[in-house]
């Protein structure tokens, strides 16, 4: 199993990036593989193309890129809710094909309390259940 600086280093090189260029990785479990986990690395700086990456913490391949217009940025929940979130929960990255996310690039940030548990896509939407309709996330 990689740690993050080696998912950061291998980003680096299938994508072309320096390793002296800004990154941060991520840690996301998936839910739809009991056992399946990947870090979601993130490269660039402001006023460059940025990139983003999925990992695979076991084989260490990269198994999902793009390149984006600007810094690449995963907002955190304390960024989309604010004050509205609880200090008393426990919260994950987690991902699995479903209507709020069709996708490992954008995984979500499962939030438990001890009455609720609801999922937080990247525009601040509170997802209740992760279903697949088949329809476009």
């Amino acid at each position: 199993m990689i740690g993050e600086r080696e998912a950061i280093m291998r980003a680096q090189r299938v994508l072309g990036f320096d390793e002296t260029i800004m990154s941060r990785a991520w840690a996301v479990r998936r839910l739809d593989r009991p056992t399946g986990s990947y870090f979601l690395v993130e490269l660039g700086e402001k006023n460059m193309t940025g990139a983003v990456a999925t990992v695979d913490r076991v084989s260490g391949e990269v198994t999902h890129s793009a390149r984006l217009r600007g810094e690449a940025h995963l907002k955190t929940p304390q960024e989309l809710l604010g004050g509205d979130l609880r200090t008393d929960v426990e919260i994950k990255l987690v991902w699995r094909p479903c209507d709020a996310s069709r996708s490992p690039l954008y995984p979500l940030w499962q939030i438990r309390t001890d009455e609720d548990l609801f999922y937080l896509d990247q525009n601040g939407q509170r997802w209740y259940r992760l279903e697949s309709t088949g329809r476009g996330g």
